[in-house]
């Protein structure tokens, strides 16, 4: 089997090229040199766009970016719960202690 590599999309065009009727003209692009190497390339070959490959290494990164920011987003939400616990938790032991010592102190004044 045949592979090419090429760097763009555009890189793969001048080595198809299509008549009007849209039958692949076999005088011009790859078909051209079947017969310098003597063998014609009628057969399936493999086209490479290293353009493809770069793209899919920044979209599997942006995957990781997109894991690692929702992975940070829950972990800031959950400090952030604790801390409102943590604060209705004290506020209620400071109103808890205030009414005690109204109460202490109404006692005290009685």
């Amino acid at each position: 089997m045949l592979g090419v590599v090429c760097k763009t999309h555009h890189g793969l065009k001048p080595l198809h090229t299509y008549d009007i009727k849209g039958v692949m003209n076999k005088s011009s692009g790859l078909q051209s040199t079947d017969t310098s190497i003597g063998r014609p390339f009628d057969h399936r070959y493999l086209f490479i766009c290293l353009e493809n490959i770069r793209f899919e290494l920044q979209m599997k990164e942006l995957k990781w970016e997109r894991v690692r920011f929702v992975e940070d987003l829950q972990r800031e939400q959950t400090l952030i719960t604790n801390a409102k616990k943590k604060f209705e938790i004290r506020k209620q032991e400071h109103v808890n202690f205030l009414s005690q010592r109204s109460s202490n102190l109404s006692r005290m004044y009685a």
